[in-house]
């Protein structure tokens, strides 16, 4: 939805220039709000990350652009602790057809989603004031000088959008910090949209008073950081959270092992998605307003500040608008709403795949297997060489326990795929994720014959070394592979891991212990870890220890 913006819109203030340069649009993907570049010429998709300091691309992205790594940085730092990565630059980058030179990036891992190329930081976004307005499918950028006292929540006429300082700030810290406060505790809270979910530091929620053992606070997951270390999570009842003068009461927040050395919270897409908010780089300052619904992507009360009924949806300018909408309800979990705005895309725009493609994943995540799998028909007869509609069929295919039709989408992706293409290593997750592991090997190994040299390989190695030990055949195979790998990389645990199930899977019981033992003295709590020695202690007569 544009907005209207003028400098007239301001308290009056002679000198003020305030002008929007840009409008992203930004599709949610689930939590996470995915935003159109241009580097070197290729179109990508980037995870819009307010949180970080600078941005970053796997190597999968670095290779489709033809961005070269140019030596390693050390120190990089996440919310589970240092990692290395490399450092590289990319000659031309363009947001929004907006060219902004070079950009550099740190390369480094891998995606859980094969079309995001990474995160884009605040080395980008801090160029600029920026609007996130990702309930409607946006994010704007402006350009502000000399406006010091201005009002510049445009949208809220009658002032009543509330309003936070920023901390103290500086190109290598440019994190956006705000005070918060937590049953009346203060805190620091860094806003953050590459966080999915708002997470609160375990020892920050102690001094609220809330404790990983108090009642009614369980774990709910556990997730692996930059640094590869495991991070737990917790969901615990909160009295109160105060965000500015709103106050949100009797709530449930997730506090996590993370590590944030200058603040108390992350403040994640959840939050941004009920609030419109303007980060000031200019002023130093934070612009919010209530959208309504749930706050924290959990069911609960409004805000006691602004408890009125959120207004009725308002109409938008075109079929990719309504379909941005439909991404921002659905990951808020207003299905009504999602559903609504999808089906005004597709009567807006007959043509266009992209709200049938968005409306088929919503279809398949709650169970609707045959309403998904028919608008994805629709979805690849509209745009045959569509290659990520082709994945998203095959596994409905997969699901449905179809491998031959599963098997004509993933060669169809490759049809005019150079032979060494990076879409065979998301064809073989794909068919591994699904447990067809013999069809995964096969493409495995087409990748691999292509790639003797690729940065990549150590990882490779050791994803076809977990599918054959998942699968329990090829074991000398996968043993080689799982050794190959540890010579290549570093002793990570997560191949320790890998080579440990193959040991068990041999019968080899004290090699898998001893694997498992080095990879849980680097995590201590990596589940396959504590699950395969379990298993490998019993079978030894260990059952109280293997228990």
């Amino acid at each position: 939805m544009a907005a209207v913006v003028a400098t007239a819109a301001l308290p009056a203030q002679a000198a003020c220039s305030f002008k929007k340069v840009a409008e992203l649009p930004v599709t949610m993907r689930g939590l996470r709000p995915l935003i159109p570049a241009r580097i070197n010429g290729h179109d990508v998709l980037f995870t819009a990350d307010s949180g970080a300091f600078i941005s970053t691309m796997t190597w999968s992205a670095a290779n489709k652009t033809g961005v070269k790594g140019r030596g390693s940085f050390k120190g990089v730092r996440g919310v589970s602790g240092e990692a290395a990565m490399d450092v590289g630059v990319a000659p031309s980058f363009e947001l929004a057809g907006i060219p902004l030179g070079s950009a550099t990036f740190l390369i480094g891992g891998a995606s859980a989603d094969a079309e995001d190329a990474g995160l884009l930081g605040q080395n980008l976004l801090g160029r600029f004031d920026v609007e996130y307005d990702l309930a409607n499918g946006v994010i704007r950028l402006f350009t502000v000088d000399d406006c010091k006292d201005a009002y510049l929540a445009y949208w809220s006429a009658d002032h009543q959008a509330g309003m936070l300082t920023m901390g103290v700030r500086s190109r290598h810290r440019p994190d956006i910090v705000v005070s918060a406060a937590v049953t009346g505790q203060p805190i620091r809270a860094i806003l953050d949209t590459g966080s999915s979910t708002s997470l609160l530091k375990v020892s920050s929620a102690a001094k609220a008073g809330i404790k990983t053992s108090s009642e009614g606070v369980a774990i709910t997951s556990a997730s692996y950081g930059v640094s590869g270390r495991r991070v737990d999570t917790w969901l615990a009842p909160v009295a109160s959270f105060a965000f500015g003068d709103e106050q949100i009461r009797n709530t449930r927040l997730r506090i996590s092992d993370i590590e944030l050395p200058d603040a108390d919270m992350l403040i994640g897409a959840d939050f941004f998605l009920s609030h419109r908010i303007f980060v000031s780089n200019s002023q130093s300052r934070v612009y919010f307003t209530y959208n309504g619904g749930p706050v924290f992507h959990l069911d609960g009360p409004a805000p006691a500040k602004i408890a009125a009924a959120p207004s009725a949806a308002e109409p938008l300018a075109d079929a990719d608008a309504y379909a941005r909408r439909g991404a921002a309800s659905a990951a808020r979990h207003d299905y009504a709403a999602a559903y609504a705005d999808y089906a005004k895309a597709i009567e807006l725009d007959p043509k266009a795949s992209a709200p049938r493609f968005a409306r088929a994943d919503l279809y398949a995540q709650q169970g609707k297997s045959d309403l998904a799998l028919a608008d994805m028909d629709e979805v690849v007869r509209l745009a045959p060489g569509d290659t990520t509609a082709r994945m998203r069929r095959a596994r409905l295919h997969l699901a449905a326990k179809d491998l031959s039709k599963a098997r004509l989408d993933l060669e169809a992706t490759l049809k005019d795929a150079p032979p060494e293409s990076n879409q065979l290593i998301d064809i073989a997750r794909l068919l591994g994720d699904e447990g067809q592991f013999k069809e995964a090997i096969v493409y495995y190994d087409r990748w691999i014959a292509a790639h003797p040299a690729d940065k990549q390989m150590s990882n490779i190695l050791n994803q076809r070394c977990w599918t054959r030990a998942l699968w329990g055949q090829e074991l000398d195979a996968a043993l080689a592979d799982c050794n190959l790998s540890l010579d290549k990389g570093r002793k990570d645990p997560a191949i320790l891991d890998s080579r440990g199930m193959v040991h068990l899977r041999r019968g080899e019981l004290d090699a898998a212990i001893d694997d498992y033992d080095q990879a849980l003295r680097m995590t201590p709590k990596m589940p396959w870890s504590l699950y395969g020695r379990g298993l490998a202690r019993r079978k030894k007569g260990l059952v109280a220890a293997g228990d």
